[in-house]
């Protein structure tokens, strides 16, 4: 999945249980990511929560929400919507009855992401991550192009505002990517044009 270190963190109560969230990020008004800790019927019990379309609140007045769907402008300017899916992935803390629960949509997700549709990178680096960066690229914008690019693609993607930082995070850093081709595109072209792209180790179309 990706590194998440656990961090301190404010308790959370649900029912009468109570468990500890270390790390969130919510993308387009919902979770892309839940990381929480406790014990095994309390943390089963916030995501139950979250699951049944309720909302939590946080001590700074953070409201977090599953996240059902992502949307994205289709062929005449028509709004197409995506279902969106959790994994989870738990593990108990040695010599421990502690639970870490890990959550992520799978629009977070290597295997989950798909050509065209927005994408999040999760990262516990606040630079983010290179190589996670392409991979993720490669899958949901539909151009030709080099491994050796990635740097170049993840500067202009953040100058063009394709590549956004998320506001709602805690204990992790997390980015949406954009897939619109056309500007991408653009500056892949005007970095071929300008020299800051090279094709010498020949192009990997997809």
């Amino acid at each position: 999945m990706f590194d998440l270190h656990v961090a301190p963190a404010e308790p959370v109560q649900v029912a009468g249980f109570r468990a500890w969230l270390d790390a969130y990020a919510m993308m387009d008004g919902g979770l892309v990511l839940t990381s929480i800790l406790g014990a095994q019927t309390a943390v089963e019990a916030v995501w139950a929560y979250l699951v049944g379309d309720h909302s939590l609140e946080l001590a700074d007045g953070t409201l977090l929400r599953r996240l059902r769907e992502i949307h994205r402008q289709g062929a005449a300017e028509e709004t197409e919507t995506r279902e969106v899916h959790y994994r989870k992935h738990a593990v108990r803390l040695p010599e421990s009855e502690v639970v870490h629960l890990v959550l992520v949509a799978d629009i977070a997700t290597l295997d989950g992401v798909m050509s065209g549709w927005p994408a999040c990178l999760v990262a516990s680096d606040p630079t983010g991550d290179s190589a996670r960066f392409w991979a993720f690229w490669n899958k949901v914008c539909p151009l030709p192009a080099l491994p050796a690019w990635t740097d170049y693609l993840w500067q202009q993607g953040l100058r063009r505002g394709l590549v956004q930082p998320l506001e709602h995070i805690h204990g992790c850093h997390a980015w949406r990517i954009d897939p619109d081709p056309d500007t991408w595109g653009a500056i892949i072209t005007a970095g071929l044009e300008d020299g800051e792209l090279s094709t010498d180790a020949g192009l990997s179309s997809l």
